[in-house]
């Protein structure tokens, strides 16, 4: 079972943001949704299904009733959108897309830490003294288009993030919602749903 990380919430948004001075709360009018530091309470995904026949189903963020964004379709199995009330593709990155948006840093891969690359670091201790790589920092590394290629290696996860149990995510939820209607889930619930599971990663 995997713990929330030690530390406090961000004053500004209530989430597990670590950098207050750069939260996107301060953006909140950005969209698609910053997946990475969204708030904790408050936040409720809203399905919108689509009625007219063209088009894939939208997912809002909502802050206390006010929208403030949608969520990204992280497109897996589905290259026509999102969709609920059954078992198929169009489900399965609905659950992906909503359960990455609402866990916001516990989403991120491990290894790059949702940036999709690693760089060669020798400051990092190693019994053989020969260094070690670690996830890229756009904030303090050189831009990805400088580094030394030889030093630097493409993250082997999906997207910048961690195998989530999203088709679990999936048959709990998104299937069993009408295939037609709106629906509402609030994050805190679905956060508590992932902590909750014994094995974090799809099986």
């Amino acid at each position: 079972m995997i713990a929330a990380p030690a530390v406090p919430p961000c004053d500004t948004c209530g989430g597990w943001c670590t950098n207050q001075a750069e939260c996107s709360i301060n953006q909140i009018t950005r969209t698609p949704h910053d997946w990475r530091a969204a708030p904790l309470a408050g936040t409720v995904y809203h399905g919108i299904p689509n009625t007219s026949g063209t088009g894939a189903c939208t997912v809002l963020v909502e802050r206390d009733g006010v929208v403030t964004g949608t969520v990204a379709h992280i497109v897996k199995h589905s290259p026509t959108g999102m969709a609920w009330g059954y078992a198929g593709s169009g489900a399965a990155d609905c659950a992906q897309s909503v359960l990455a948006a609402a866990l916001g840093p516990l989403a991120a891969c491990p290894e790059c830490d949702g940036t999709q690359l690693t760089v060669f670091d020798p400051e990092i201790p190693r019994p053989d003294g020969m260094g070690d790589f670690r996830a890229y920092q756009p904030g303090t590394d050189p831009p990805a288009d400088v580094l030394d290629p030889e030093l630097t290696g493409k993250c082997w996860c999906e997207g910048g993030f961690r195998k989530l149990p999203y088709q679990r995510f999936k048959f709990a939820f998104i299937a069993g919602f009408p295939a037609d209607g709106e629906w509402t889930m609030r994050r805190e619930d679905i956060v508590r749903w992932f902590l909750d599971q014994p094995d974090t990663e799809e099986n």
